[in-house]
């Protein structure tokens, strides 16, 4: 008997798990990042309160680009627009999981204290529902620790001084001109024009694909050598005062750089313009993380939104030709029951699947 009723309970257990499973493979997706599912009821019910909260509405439709074809529909436009940032901080939000990062009281209160203005004023802000406030203060709560985690450069006078004095030359200032073609060939044959004593402003002028500063005889100014992209900034290092480099490849194309001054940095001169520059670092390497995790992503849509677009400026949804959803309130997965936020155990602050 004993034997029996272990099996009995065995089996209602392994009943259970299988239910839990087919539950959650039903869950409907109104996108999939990298196999998380954005609920596609998660989504209505937002797209439910922006379009009641009329004021922050009338905002999005000047113009009549965004408003459906009654007082209950969104246009397709909108709807792709929503789901786009919903993707995009989700692959942000991967970036907070992995690293294990937390948010700070101060972060929190930062997010709370920005949202206002990021939803046309703080009378505005306040008509949304409070699920959907404490939901985008989570949310950009989040993007914020990731921001925070990419930012190394030193904040106080003292502590840039101290970075200045351990890192000779950094700031040094690059006085330049560059030539840029499209293939390490024609860069080299340009090179050969240059050495048979060929201008090199009029060359530039007639045939970098530059156009701002070959219109300037190729001229870039004085800058720092941060401010260029890594394979131009390590050729600027190395450069010779007023001798041609070889081409030098980037993502641009191919680069002729003549280098006609190098600049010591001076501390007490250019401190703006050395803190600007550790910021921009961190910029650039926040930068990098998200273009990596764009080109990696792998991202599905439900077609009634639209379809995803990858290209040089990011990612998009683009919405369909007809205008859909149809209706906000037509879904048959919600926004009301099992698979509705708020009747689940679900925090306001994701969409995470259960």
């Amino acid at each position: 008997m004993r034997s029996a009723r272990r099996l009995t309970i065995t089996l209602s257990i392994a009943l259970v798990l299988s239910m839990l499973a087919a539950c959650s493979s039903a869950i409907v997706a109104a996108a999939t990042v990298n196999g998380y599912k954005i609920k596609r009821s998660d989504f209505q019910r937002e797209l439910e309160a922006i379009r009641g909260n009329k004021a922050f509405f009338d905002q999005l439709t000047q113009g009549g680009a965004a408003g459906g074809d009654n007082d209950e529909t969104i246009s397709a436009g909108v709807a792709a627009g929503w789901l786009t940032q919903l993707i995009t901080i989700r692959l942000i939000e991967e970036e907070f999981e992995r690293r294990g990062l937390k948010i700070t009281d101060e972060i929190r209160k930062s997010s709370s204290d920005q949202m206002p203005d990021q939803f046309g004023g703080a009378d505005i802000w306040k008509k949304f529902p409070k699920w959907f406030r404490d939901r985008m203060i989570e949310r950009i709560s989040r993007v914020t620790a990731v921001e925070k985690a990419f930012s190394t450069a030193p904040k106080s006078e003292k502590d840039v001084k101290k970075y200045f004095d351990e890192h000779p030359g950094e700031f040094d200032q690059f006085c330049a001109r560059h030539i840029l073609v499209d293939t390490e060939d024609g860069a080299k044959a340009i090179a050969a024009q240059l050495a048979g004593g060929a201008d090199f402003a009029t060359v530039a002028k007639e045939k970098s694909k530059d156009t701002g500063s070959g219109a300037k005889g190729g001229d870039l100014g004085c800058l720092v050598k941060s401010t260029y992209v890594k394979p131009f900034a390590d050729a600027l290092a190395k450069a010779e005062i007023n001798k041609v480099t070889n081409p030098v490849k980037s993502e641009f194309g191919y680069h002729l750089i003549l280098v006609t001054e190098r600049k010591p940095a001076d501390f007490e001169a250019q401190k703006q313009e050395i803190t600007t520059a550790l910021g921009q670092r961190d910029q650039q390497a926040l930068q990098e993380f998200f273009t990596k995790a764009l080109e990696k992503a792998k991202v599905d849509v439900d077609p009634r939104y639209g379809k995803v677009e990858k290209s040089a400026q990011g990612l998009r949804v683009v919405p369909p030709d007809t205008t859909q959803p149809s209706s906000i309130r037509q879904d048959p997965t919600g926004p009301t029951g099992e698979d509705d936020p708020a009747a689940s155990n679900e925090p306001v602050g994701g969409t995470t699947a259960p």
